[in-house]
């Protein structure tokens, strides 16, 4: 998938944010953040990963706003395809336990994702999955490598399908059309995904996803979690697109797997770090909180360890002034 600098454009246009009965443009540092968001995500889906250490004068909004660019750039690939070994390898990351969908004859099963196995010779590697028997017992499931299509994340595997018909109608807000477009909003809604996961303060972060009023053009007015989606804030039974989690009081083993991973401050870095080794993920770094120079710090050395600084790509010319921000792409 690549990058979709008009529909990205098009969401910077339209949106505003209403102080009083003012209403006024993003700032730049808040469009380009959204731009990152979307490069996040529409490499997403490629080996190796990339990571963006970010300075930022402050951290309001910022971590919401990258996860929105996230959150829309994959919205416009309702596929998301993947080759096998790409999805072999998202299988592998994934965390013994995740829920999934094993494909078998026809009907689907629910089971839980017990790793990867290398049998040897010729049957190979394969995923193991663990599933209820008609007896109540467990019972584990092998899928060959080049089966592994059959065995899918549950947490993405909510289309609407007929029962689920008036979730379009719930989701769809006037905002969220006119915001990215018709079409790219009822791809949105379509499914359940988390493209995206923000470990950060859960207060702080529902504050600013919840409480903040946007407005697009013709002063239709919305909030970003109306775009964000995130899945403890979405509502009960409507797809949802994100996951925000408390850090670090919450382990970052305990969170979903997901394609992008925002870190929103150093105090959430510094605790969940490990999940910067294998992800796309985007570190955002106040200059003022205490814990800045800690962060930087251990940013820079363990970006640095497993890959190589880059120049930051074509897609986000014009860097506003105030943000300065380091790429790594880790080796594969």
């Amino acid at each position: 998938m690549t990058l979709a600098p008009g529909v990205i454009g098009d969401v910077v246009d339209r949106l505003g944010y209403l102080v009083g009965d003012a209403r006024l443009p993003v700032p730049d540092w808040a469009a380009w953040l959204i731009k990152l968001g979307a490069y996040f995500g529409a490499r997403s889906q490629s080996r190796p990963p990339i990571n963006a250490l970010l300075a930022v004068p402050t951290r309001d909004f910022a971590a919401c706003f990258a996860a929105m660019g996230v959150v829309i750039q994959r919205a416009l690939d309702p596929d998301h395809s993947l080759s096998v070994p790409q999805h072999f390898l998202r299988l592998a990351s994934s965390l013994p336990g995740t829920a999934v969908n094993l494909q078998v004859g026809g009907r689907g099963i629910e089971g839980v994702l017990d790793g990867i196995a290398d049998l040897g010779g010729d049957r190979g590697r394969v995923v193991r999955v663990r599933v209820t028997n008609r007896d109540g017992g467990n019972e584990a499931r092998l899928v060959p490598e080049h089966q592994c299509f059959r065995v899918q994340l549950a947490d993405e595997e909510h289309g609407l399908g007929e029962k689920r018909k008036s979730h379009r109608a719930k989701g769809l807000t006037p905002f969220l059309a006119e915001c990215l477009g018709a079409t790219t909003a009822v791809h949105l809604i379509e499914r359940a995904r988390t493209d995206c996961v923000v470990y950060g303060t859960l207060a702080l972060l529902k504050s600013e996803l919840t409480e903040q009023e946007f407005s697009t053009g013709s002063d239709i007015r919305g909030v970003l979690a109306d775009v964000v989606r995130p899945k403890p804030l979405v509502g009960a039974g409507l797809p949802h697109r994100s996951c925000i989690i408390r850090s670090p009081l919450a382990p970052t083993s305990d969170g979903p797997e997901a394609p992008v991973v925002v870190f929103d401050g150093a105090r959430a870095f510094l605790s969940g770090w490990k999940q910067a080794l294998r992800m796309n993920t985007m570190i955002v770094l106040d200059r003022g909180e205490p814990r800045f120079g800690d962060g930087l710090d251990l940013g820079l050395a363990l970006l640095r360890e497993g890959g190589a600084l880059r120049e930051p790509p074509a897609d986000l010319a014009g860097m506003p002034p105030g943000l300065e921000v380091a790429f790594f792409e880790r080796s594969p």
